[in-house]
């Protein structure tokens, strides 16, 4: 009989209202009582949380979760910048973020990106395409060392495809709480979904501060055979793996996400963030996307080792 496994997270209540105690059952109604009054009931299939290794994924209740997940990712308060010994020339763009707009080493490259990139902790950005890119290609790339995002592409009109690359060491050169470091960053715009496409592909992504990939805002990327690594416990920052904000993919398959794990500094409670319940790193964080529940992306990626493997929210 296939296990479905079931996580508990503090300040929330779990049943199943089918038990799975018959011979051969696999189905589930799993419901998350509310503090409102209201139940989130989603039908889960065991079966279907087979992963590619052939792994029983856990289904948390967070994938049912009552809370709306909050992004941070534009607007902190803490930056760091330690400067290389031969700084880079950083160049400012268009994105505004942080009371500034934001510098980055490369602004849409008139040729495919390889080699070593590397932006000293010092430029926002390493690689950065926008509306004016004509050419949108990452390949055989080496991006390292950026302060906010490795490669950025911020509403460009054509596909930007990230392929074969290595990019790490993303955010503060300290590793600290501050909410930015992502490894890939694809936004758009929300009234016109869809416009912003590419694909993320056969990518190792580590080192990061926040999140290694974060696609948001009516964008559609296909992202395949990436290996995502979080950096395991710390209490310095709630980090995920991949996540999907008011965005959707038409390719979600063939990733490996592990090491994505808050251990929640309590101490300070209910001061400091990680205090606050329902704050936890994850895996595959999926808001508001083409993906309804958890049997719908485990099935094809590898998510392990982290805090939440799978946080599926559809307001």
């Amino acid at each position: 009989m296939k296990r479905l496994i079931l996580a508990l997270v503090a300040g929330v209540t779990l049943s199943v209202a089918t038990a799975l105690s018959a011979v051969g059952a696999v189905a589930a109604d799993v419901s998350l009582g509310c503090g409102d009054g209201t139940t989130v009931t989603v039908s889960i299939d065991s079966s279907l949380l087979i992963d590619l290794t052939g792994e029983t994924q856990a289904l948390n209740p967070a994938g049912l979760s009552c809370l709306l997940p909050t992004d941070s990712l534009d607007a902190d308060t803490a930056t760091v910048n330690a400067a290389s010994v031969d700084p880079p020339t950083c160049f400012p763009t268009s994105r505004f973020q942080d009371g500034r707009f934001l510098s980055a080493l490369l602004i849409d490259p008139l040729v495919p990106v390889t080699g070593t990139i590397d932006a000293g902790h010092v430029c926002d950005i390493a690689v950065y395409y926008d509306q004016l890119a004509t050419v949108a290609s990452v390949n055989g790339a080496e991006i390292e060392n950026a302060v906010y995002y490795g490669v950025v592409d911020d509403n460009a009109k054509l596909p930007v495809n990230i392929s074969s690359s290595s990019i790490h060491d993303i955010g503060d050169a300290t590793f600290d709480g501050a909410q930015h470091g992502v490894g890939i960053f694809y936004t758009g715009d929300q009234s016109s979904a869809g416009t912003v496409t590419g694909t993320v592909d056969s990518n190792s992504v580590y080192l990061y501060q926040k999140n290694g990939m974060a696609i948001k805002d009516g964008a559609s990327v296909r992202v395949t055979n990436n290996t995502v690594t979080g950096r395991g416990h710390t209490k310095i920052i709630a980090q995920n793996g991949i996540e999907f904000l008011h965005a959707t993919s038409p390719d979600l398959t063939g990733n490996t996400i592990s090491m994505n794990i808050y251990t929640q500094n309590t101490s300070c409670a209910p001061a400091c963030v990680g205090s606050t319940v329902g704050v936890t790193a994850t895996g595959f964080l999926l808001f508001d996307t083409n993906f309804k529940n958890p049997g719908q992306v485990a099935p094809y990626n590898h998510a392990y080792r982290n805090q939440v493997n799978y946080y599926v929210v559809n307001p």
